[in-house]
């Protein structure tokens, strides 16, 4: 009887042995399977989202006259306003109509978001926004929406 207990404990203790062999082998191959992803993955990314914010002042500038033409997922530039009365870290944000080629005014980044963006203007780093919403309300500050990148 005591053969047999211990032919069975022994038999427990390599199946336990196999199965956490198994185991370890699964966890290898999904971490591997999980670096290849993360490698291909990282050498897609092209672009930093910085900030998401609302275009301040687009009631002062051209939006409203380009309201109709503004599109969810446009282009759009920075330049940096050093000459600014109100703000010496101004960062003015331009649509370009690609049918005519001009260029548009649609107001400015926010005083509190435009610090960082305007070191790297500073600094010739490459830049661009994107609209990610456009809302009809009174709300100048509710109307458009953008994101802000920096090319990597």
């Amino acid at each position: 009887m005591n053969r047999r207990k211990l032919l069975k404990s022994l038999i427990g203790f390599a199946s336990i042995g196999w199965v956490a062999n198994q185991a370890k082998a699964g966890a290898i191959q999904k971490q591997k399977k999980f670096e290849e992803k993360a490698t291909k993955n990282s050498a897609s990314i092209t672009s930093v989202l910085l900030h998401t914010s609302p275009v301040a002042g687009f009631q002062y500038y051209e939006g409203k006259n380009v309201w109709s033409r503004l599109k969810v997922g446009a282009t759009l530039k920075f330049k940096a306003e050093p000459t600014n009365k109100y703000d010496k870290d101004a960062i003015e944000i331009y649509w370009q109509d690609h049918s005519s080629e001009a260029s548009y005014k649609l107001g400015y980044l926010p005083r509190k978001q435009n610090y960082s963006v305007n070191q790297l203007l500073q600094n010739r780093q490459n830049l661009y926004g994107v609209i990610t919403k456009l809302k009809e309300s009174d709300d100048p500050w509710q109307k458009v929406e953008i994101k802000v990148f920096l090319d990597v």
